[in-house]
């Protein structure tokens, strides 16, 4: 009877307010999957939120023979700290440029911006071997580049240089940048490699011709 009594004080109207109440009551924290990021949206992995690939940061942590582990927050953190570091070097090296009246970030510009800022004064001497200044293509150009007026071109391959596979394209005023993957620059890199093998006929025809003794008339 007494229980059948507990029952019916929390019906009727009063249950209302007494419902809530239990919304009150401490809860578990959420358990956090192994590696999310604190903050990051839900559902978006760490390797889009991160410009650099994450695997060459993590291949580059374990080089260390210290690091036998690596958990993937402390890879992504260091990514973005990695981009932090590139974005702000770049940017005071931009100003020599800028004062070089010139686009194109060079070796000098860094060396000028390493010297300046004590920052980087780790970077100065024999703190880090530079290796071999090598021009990369950042990012494809626009614009379209007729055959005729490129003078010379490379092949960029993707690699610890460069990030990008390029085709770089040199004309007498500009240096273009083209995308591989594209169908019209796969049409003119047929064309300039077409061009190249003629150039090289040519070479290999006249040679021979050319150191061939001349030829006296008869008297």
């Amino acid at each position: 009877m007494a229980a059948s009594v507990v029952a019916t004080q929390h019906t009727g109207p009063e249950a209302d307010r007494v419902a809530p109440a239990a919304e009150d009551e401490p809860r578990a924290p959420d358990v956090e999957e192994e590696g999310a990021q604190p903050g990051s949206h839900a559902g978006a992995p760490q390797s889009r939120l991160a410009k650099l690939p994450l695997t060459r940061i993590k291949a580059l942590m374990k080089a260390d023979p210290d690091v036998t582990l690596a958990s993937q927050e402390s890879v992504f953190i260091i990514a973005k700290a990695t981009e932090l570091f590139v974005e702000m070097i770049a940017k005071d090296a931009l100003v020599y440029a800028q004062q070089g009246k010139r686009k194109t970030l060079q070796r000098k510009d860094l060396d000028n911006a390493i010297e300046a800022i004590d920052e980087f004064a780790f970077l100065e001497g024999k703190g880090v071997q530079m290796q071999q200044d090598v021009q990369c293509c950042m990012q494809y150009s626009q614009g379209k580049v007729r055959t005729k007026d490129v003078l010379r071109f490379e092949v960029q391959m993707e690699g610890p240089d460069c990030s990008i596979q390029a085709i770089i394209l040199y004309t007498k005023r500009v240096v273009k940048c083209a995308d591989p993957r594209d169908r019209k620059v796969k049409r003119l890199l047929r064309k300039l490699i077409q061009r190249q093998k003629l150039k090289i006929q040519r070479t290999m025809w006249l040679q021979p011709h050319m150191n061939l003794p001349v030829m006296s008339k008869p008297e």
